[in-house]
């Protein structure tokens, strides 16, 4: 994809050059060499632009532009550019993962999902230029292939920031997917960062989203007040280890070696003659918190009643 990068560095000479004649015009609008220089450069750019998109449909690559600079427009350090793409990359992938096999809660994608979902450098950045990426998108006549709605919801996302659109985005994406974008958010908000994506297909139509420090702050803030909470009753056969009644705590061991521990319940009957190493059927209450900002699954159990074996 060589011409790709020849052409991205084209457009940006373009883009200097224009910016300079625009200023030569708006000091002297009579001066007719600076008028014919510009129109010239503009019909350049449509013909890079063109020729552009018909190089991407032709292999089949979709463009992003990424770039990331302090919120005073000057240039951020390294580590928060690296950081940004890596995390950006890391947010692309766990959606497309749970497009392509199911949403999941922990960011654990397959190597393939990787593999199709990787970014590639079309144009390195200069100065505080754009970094440019390209990424093989196999486009299907009528439906959106998996990269579209991969990238369509990372879009979504991002601009989401009520509880009950991140509770629905991560219905379809997963709450790793959630989890990304909050480590992606965390990372501008450390550095202050405003970040610009535009994602393009083949056409010279474009999705474009900025989201300035700030709006990484509410997003960020967004996610961290967001949880999903389960609470259900089950009985478990299990082995007493341990009861205290006057500390209120309980430790079994259920049939599938699994060691359980937590407090005893407000009703759970006192005074017994519980006997420890001995086998009971115990109804628990179990409590479960998942925070999307980290994907961490909380359990907390309750023990209502030991019912004796045989």
């Amino acid at each position: 994809m060589s011409r790709v990068s020849e052409i991205l560095d084209d457009l940006a000479e373009a883009d200097t050059v224009a910016h300079e004649l625009r200023r030569l015009a708006e000091a002297d609008p009579r001066d007719e060499i600076v008028a014919i220089n510009l129109d010239a450069v503009k019909r350049r750019r449509t013909d890079l632009e063109r020729e552009l998109g018909t190089l991407l449909a032709v292999h089949q690559f979709d463009l992003i532009r990424y770039r990331v600079e302090l919120f005073d427009g000057s240039a951020p350090p390294a580590i928060a550019i690296a950081r940004s793409i890596v995390l950006f990359q890391t947010l692309v992938t766990a959606a497309f993962d749970a497009i392509r096999t199911a949403p999941k809660r922990l960011y654990h994608p397959s190597h393939e999902n990787v593999r199709m979902s990787s970014l590639s450098f079309a144009r390195a950045p200069g100065g505080n230029a754009a970094i440019h990426f390209t990424i093989p998108n196999d486009r299907l006549l009528v439906l959106a292939s998996d990269l579209d709605e991969a990238f369509s919801l990372v879009f979504e996302l991002l601009m989401s920031r009520a509880k009950t659109m991140l509770r629905n985005i991560a219905a379809r994406g997963g709450i790793a997917t959630v989890t990304a974008a909050h480590a992606w958010a965390e990372n501008a908000v450390q550095y202050g960062l405003t970040t610009t994506i535009a994602w393009r297909k083949a056409s010279d139509e474009q999705r474009v989203l900025t989201l300035s420090h700030s709006d990484a702050l509410l997003f960020r803030t967004a996610i961290d007040a967001v949880s999903d909470e389960t609470v259900e009753e089950v009985d478990r056969q299990c082995e007493l280890l341990a009861l205290d009644e006057g500390a209120g705590t309980f430790r079994i061991e259920v049939s599938a070696g699994e060691t359980i521990s937590g407090i005893l319940a407000d009703g759970f009957p006192r005074g017994g003659s519980w006997t420890t190493r001995h086998w009971y059927t115990a109804i628990l209450h179990r409590a479960m918190r998942v925070r999307y900002a980290t994907g961490e699954e909380t359990v907390r159990w309750t023990l209502r009643r030991l019912i004796p074996e045989g």
